[in-house]
């Protein structure tokens, strides 16, 4: 049997306990007293051989103050019962029509936090509570600590999603901007190609492509008439008169000098729009390539503004999750969690402080049965 069940069995054997004499006075002078004073007065008391201090709200004329003084109690077991009695009042084991009793006293014990605001050790009267209570606390607050950290697990991957997702739409807004740089540099160029192209149009030699082969087409074939007509004429002249050789040649020699010149005109002509026609096939050669390289980009342009809008649809998709983990009953924000830490903290500190204290009253207890026995 544990020391409970023992405890409970002698005090039921007992009489029953009835609530001691109350010092108004002393109430109200116990009520100024701040902790660390009631704590000094308490182990004063202890040093004295006396559990109850001598701040106590319990009349001082009540026998059931002293241990060792009560001297008129009629054998050693009515010693002992009385004395379990008081043991059990204050280890907190009190019945519960003994702690309704008491329930006013019990606010001023030494079970009273110090200097704390709150414990989950005071019930809402401000009494000590049971095992079983604060057995079902502790796995409540397990409970509640599992959660909270599957809560700040999710929250923060939910953060880490987002932060990658503005990376990357930050990546993206690079990439778009470099691709638009590279457009409005390729519409520079062909805008500067085509003041190129007006330039030429505008020369005072220019000679559109069509009227340059209709031309050069007519001196070829002007060149190929005037050659036999020429030598007939010569031929028939130096039958009919000998005499007129020389001149005859002089004229041949002028037909052949400007059939010579306007072949050197030709000659000339055709290279020149075979320049210009390379200059014009080279010029739509660039145009049809800054073209394809327009489109190139436009598409991947095309391309990054898809991906851009799906990043930002993905990213509305994880704050409307996010605002559904908000709406969600478990949902604790990062002001609570800061919280309930700090009143973890305040509850593991505490319960030092009452398993300490409770250890020091195990070990006094101790000693008084060692004290009895002997």
């Amino acid at each position: 049997m544990n020391k409970e069940n023992i405890l409970s069995k002698k005090l039921n054997s007992s009489s029953h306990w009835k609530s001691p004499k109350v010092n108004k006075k002393q109430i109200e002078k116990w009520k100024e007293q701040t902790s660390s004073e009631k704590r000094g007065l308490h182990i004063k008391s202890l040093s004295d051989n006396n559990i109850i201090d001598s701040s106590s709200p319990f009349d001082k004329s009540d026998s059931s103050h002293s241990f060792f003084k009560d001297d008129n109690s009629n054998s050693q077991e009515q010693f002992i019962q009385q004395l379990i009695k008081k043991i059990e009042f204050y280890e907190g084991y009190l019945t519960k029509s003994q702690l309704q009793e008491g329930e006013k006293y019990l606010k001023q014990s030494t079970y009273k936090n110090y200097n704390r605001t709150k414990s989950v050790y005071d019930s809402e009267q401000g009494t000590p509570i049971s095992l079983r209570e604060y057995t079902n606390l502790k796995k409540e607050n397990k409970s509640l600590q599992e959660r909270l950290n599957a809560a700040l697990k999710t929250n923060d991957e939910l953060m880490d999603s987002l932060n990658n997702a503005e990376a990357l739409n930050s990546k993206l807004k690079e990439d778009f901007l470099v691709v638009k740089k590279e457009k409005d540099e390729l519409v520079d160029d062909i805008s500067n190609l085509n003041d190129v192209v007006n330039l030429l149009v505008e020369r005072e030699n220019w000679i559109p492509p069509e009227e340059l082969e209709e031309k050069i087409e007519e001196a070829l074939l002007a060149a190929q008439v005037k050659d036999p007509i020429i030598e007939d004429n010569v031929h028939n002249e130096s039958l009919k008169n000998n005499s007129k050789m020389d001149t005859s040649n002089d004229s041949l020699n002028t037909l052949i000098s400007t059939s010579s010149s306007q072949s050197n005109k030709v000659k000339i002509t055709t290279s020149t729009v075979t320049e210009y026609e390379e200059m014009i096939n080279d010029l739509k050669k660039q145009i049809e390539n800054l073209t394809i390289a327009l489109n190139e980009k436009n598409e991947a342009l095309e391309k990054k503004e898809t991906e851009t809008k799906e990043l930002y649809d993905e990213i509305k998709e994880y704050h409307e999750v996010f605002d559904s983990l908000k709406e969600r009953e478990d949902w604790v924000s990062p002001e609570e969690v800061e919280e309930i830490r700090g009143e973890l903290y305040d509850a593991i500190v505490q319960k030092g402080f009452i398993e300490t204290e409770l250890q020091e009253k195990k070990e006094l207890i101790e000693q008084l049965k060692k004290s009895l026995l002997s």
